[in-house]
């Protein structure tokens, strides 16, 4: 499960999101991975992410910089990398939001 939220969003701000996140994953026994780290876009900080996991079900939150309540109109870059990769990436490998959009 992918859950995003631009940093600049009024409506639900990030900490109102990662407390309902942890809430969710509590009451699934979905364990904090303890990575919260960054992500990046074309070597800019994009935002941060933060991770729990049961076996192969994962739930990542992930905020993106300079967004607001509605991400991929606001940064439509920044949310097709970050949903491109969640979408694409290979069964139990770790989601690399930062991974460029491959071009073919």
């Amino acid at each position: 499960m992918l859950v995003y939220h631009g940093d600049t969003d009024i409506l639900l701000p990030v900490i109102h999101s990662l407390e309902s996140t942890r809430r969710i994953a509590a009451r699934n026994a979905l364990k904090d991975q303890k990575y919260d780290s960054a992500w990046r876009f074309y070597g800019d900080f994009a935002g941060i992410r933060k991770g729990y996991r049961k076996g192969n079900t994962t739930m990542d939150v992930i905020s993106v910089r300079g967004a607001g309540h509605s991400v991929p109109t606001d940064l439509p870059g920044k949310a097709f990398q970050m949903i491109n990769n969640f979408l694409f990436t290979e069964e139990n490998k770790a989601i690399d939001y930062s991974e460029p959009i491959k071009k073919h």
